[in-house]
């Protein structure tokens, strides 16, 4: 378990993987960061943490990668289910284009 809060990030199993692994194409498969995240990292909770505290306030389409072991759509889940602000998109403003 990763010690102070300023350090966690040293820890992360992942800071020795290909990054675009974390960065699927839309349509990618997910499974095989979420494997890394969800059984090989000893800090996934403060990745995760530090995930929802960086996107607080962000719309689902600005969410990207899977960090703390879950995918954009489900950090932005999470943050509805804690009662977190969670912003609008321009689509679900204004609504679709004409």
């Amino acid at each position: 378990m990763a010690k102070p809060e300023s350090n966690w990030r040293e820890l992360a199993t992942c800071q020795f993987i290909d990054p675009e692994m974390f960065f699927p194409l839309k349509g990618g498969s997910t499974e095989a960061p979420k494997r890394v995240c969800n059984t090989m990292c000893d800090v996934r909770e403060q990745c995760l943490e530090a995930a929802m505290r960086e996107e607080y306030g962000m719309c689902k389409t600005l969410r990207f990668g899977i960090r703390g072991g879950l995918v954009p759509d489900s950090r932005y889940a999470l943050a509805v289910e804690r009662g977190e602000f969670v912003g609008k998109s321009e689509w679900e403003i204004h609504g679709e284009a004409a």
